[in-house]
């Protein structure tokens, strides 16, 4: 549940900045909109990673499966 709530206000932040961006709005606060873009940037590497763990354990089990026959 916190991490919902989390990735929702990672969602309410970013779609701000995207607004802010739209109608040529200067952000309330940088700070906001650079923590926004790290933690999105985080995300997507953390996304990436799992990804690709995933291919290589599925490359992996399919050289076992060979290996076995």
């Amino acid at each position: 549940a916190h991490e919902k709530y989390q990735i929702g206000g990672m969602l309410e932040d970013a779609d701000r900045v995207f607004k802010s961006f739209f109608t040529e709005q200067p952000p309330e606060d940088w700070t906001i909109v650079l923590l926004t873009t790290a933690m999105v940037a985080y995300v997507l590497i953390f996304i990436a990673v799992v990804i690709l763990c995933c291919i290589l354990k599925w490359k992996f089990k399919i050289a076992d499966v060979k290996q076995q026959k």
